[in-house]
């Protein structure tokens, strides 16, 4: 019933679909890693404006957004062995979550290739860069890596999908 809750609350605050079932070309390709090589996470000011609704709306508190609360309730806190995370950017989600100790090993998939090399450089700098590996994909064609998961994060993705 919360994951029903979920997809209503993303389909609201979504931004408008670009693309739907379609892969993307060469030349598709390398626009979007240009665009989202320049950014330092998905949408900043869209979250902003929505986070309290949709914090309150999964966690049922306004301050816990829904990374922390899904680890709490389904995780009961212990640290997970291996989490993907499906249009990752730069990686600084993982890169938390494995500061925090919340993760042990991380795999992060975008189609931005300069961010993900952003995303190695800061894994680099906090000494993280052995836990941690990223893969260029475009999601429209999948091609997950055969490592086998006990998490699955994706937000603010799957409506470019």
């Amino acid at each position: 019933m919360r994951f029903r809750k979920i997809s209503r609350i993303i389909l609201r605050c979504s931004p408008s679909i670009i693309r739907k079932n379609k892969s993307l070309s060469p030349l598709d390709v390398e626009k979007v890693d240009k665009y989202w090589s320049t950014k330092g996470r998905y949408a900043p000011k869209w979250y902003a404006f929505c986070a309290a609704y949709i914090n309150e709306s999964i966690s049922g508190m306004a301050d816990l957004s829904p990374t922390p609360w899904v680890w709490q309730q389904f995780f009961q806190s212990t640290a997970v062995e291996a989490a993907l995370e499906i249009g990752c950017l730069n990686g600084k989600k993982l890169l938390g979550l494995l500061s925090e100790k919340m993760v042990l090993k991380c795999y992060g998939v975008d189609i931005a290739r300069g961010a993900l090399e952003e995303g190695k450089r800061l894994a680099m700098e906090k000494r993280l860069d052995d836990k941690i590996h990223f893969s260029i994909m475009d999601l429209n064609e999948p091609s997950l890596p055969p490592e086998a998961y006990n998490w699955i994060i994706s937000n603010g993705v799957l409506h470019h999908i």
